[in-house]
């Protein structure tokens, strides 16, 4: 008996649907939200949160509650921070990339936590 995995995405409206066609696809029932509000009152033991250049800050309160929790964004260790893309053509940089890591609740300590191996 196979059971569908539960997956949340949060992200910006023009792509989370997107997001959930794909998860769709291999296997998971998806939840497409741009806010973590709805989530407040439902069980997350089994679910894990994927979260995609999403300005939404996860709470430790949250991630406590998921299997797991993972962040994909444009920003790289040589480009950090908000809209890094426009430094990266700025500099002329030949490659570009994005991040990808496991969200620890470790507090207010952003993306620090172990990026996520290919």
């Amino acid at each position: 008996m196979s059971s569908t995995r539960s997956l949340i995405i949060l992200s910006r409206d023009g792509i989370v649907h997107a997001l959930a066609t794909i998860a769709g696809e291999h296997g998971y029932a998806a939840t497409c939200l741009n806010s973590l509000i709805a989530l407040d009152d439902i069980d997350l033991s089994d679910a894990v949160l994927i979260s995609m250049s999403s300005g939404v800050i996860v709470p430790r309160r949250m991630i406590d509650r998921l299997s797991a929790a993972y962040n994909f964004h444009g920003a790289t260790p040589t480009y950090p921070g908000r809209d890094p893309h426009y430094w990266a053509l700025l500099d002329g940089a030949a490659e570009f990339g994005c991040t990808a890591h496991v969200m620890l609740p470790i507090g207010i300590s952003l993306d620090l936590s172990p990026g996520v191996s290919a």
